[in-house]
């Protein structure tokens, strides 16, 4: 397609950004997707069904040991979900605006959709493994348990891993079949 501008006749494909088209979900980010709803679904469900039984103090704060440190009235069990609403939703708006990111490479004709879907499978990743983590704290929580020594140590290892590596991944040149 030609444009026209000012009796100038340009290709769109020597633009080097031109407008980001939205690329559909993978079958892998839809199923992200839907684990991220059922872990914050869970997070607010799990302590409405448990109300009863939770005790009138609870465990709000584990230190990096996995032991906890901090205590509050049973109301602070709600201060998890919320959080990890406020976290999700913004992660979900900015999913579907390619457009904001600052991707780590110069994207052309030639990378964009690789660049983006990976940029955009670390994003839902991310917001999958902060819903997650948020359940297994409010579990924690209800249920008076201590985390595991290993607990903060795995939790950072996957969040940050899974930025470095699909960082890196977009820098690299797609595959010769992605288009």
């Amino acid at each position: 397609r030609n444009y026209s501008g000012g009796g100038l006749m340009v290709k769109k494909e020597s633009y080097e950004n031109p407008r980001i088209p939205r690329y559909p979900n993978t079958g892998f980010q839809k199923a992200l997707n839907l684990f991220s709803i059922l872990a914050l679904v869970l997070t607010f469900l799990y302590p409405l069904l448990k109300w009863n039984q939770i005790p009138d103090t609870i465990i709000t704060h584990w230190g990096f040991s996995g032991q906890p440190d901090g205590w509050g009235p049973k109301g602070t069990i709600w201060i998890i979900p919320v959080v990890s609403l406020v976290l999700y939703l913004p992660l979900t708006i900015m999913e579907r605006f390619p457009s904001i990111w600052n991707v780590p490479v110069r994207t052309t004709h030639k990378n964009q959709k690789w660049v983006y879907q990976n940029i955009k499978t670390m994003l839902i990743l991310m917001k999958f493994l902060m819903t997650a983590e948020f359940a297994v704290i409010t579990y924690h929580s209800v249920q008076e348990k201590n985390l595991s020594t290993l607990h903060t140590v795995l939790f950072l290892v996957f969040l940050f891993g899974s930025m470095i590596f699909f960082i890196i991944r977009s820098v690299r040149k797609p595959p010769e079949n992605y288009r």
